[in-house]
């Protein structure tokens, strides 16, 4: 065999090993765009009646841009539920950016909350992980927060 037989076989050979690495890379590609294509991201569905920045429930108008906001419901009642515990986490939210301008949560820190427990108001905190829904503060607010709560000096 010839020099340049020889170096024309190792040429195809390396041609066949990299068409093969770019199948192979090929067939993960396509496994990962289908995996990616088959998650559907959920959206909330809307309805015919929306909670308004004001806490008023009406009917909901064509495309008004509440439904991603996660303000529209299928009911009435649905709306007025949500507009009740919308109001109280609002209030509370204001109320922390009033008492200390904000709080975000501190990894490893003492995040303080309050919480409903038997009628009554209490704070705990969290350190290592966040509940979905909780608005965090810093120890002196919550402590605060729940003696105005309990004694009524403050409504959520």
């Amino acid at each position: 065999m010839t020099h340049y037989h020889e170096q024309r076989e190792d040429e195809m050979k390396k041609r066949e090993q990299r068409l093969e690495e770019l199948r192979k890379q090929r067939e993960e590609l396509t496994k990962e765009i289908e995996q990616l294509e088959s998650i559907k991201v959920w959206e909330p569905e809307g309805g015919d009646y929306y909670v308004r920045d004001n806490g008023d429930v009406l009917d909901c108008p064509t495309d008004s841009g509440t439904k991603l906001f996660g303000t529209e419901r299928k009911t009435r009642e649905q709306a007025e539920k949500a507009r009740d515990k919308m109001r109280v986490f609002n209030r509370l939210l204001a109320y922390v950016d009033e008492a200390c301008g904000g709080y975000d949560f501190v990894m490893d820190g003492d995040n303080y909350y309050i919480e409903l427990n038997n009628g009554v108001y209490i704070m705990d905190f969290d350190v290592n992980f966040m509940k979905v829904g909780a608005i965090y503060m810093p120890e002196q607010v919550a402590i605060e927060l729940c003696k105005k709560l309990n004694s009524g000096e403050v409504v959520l």
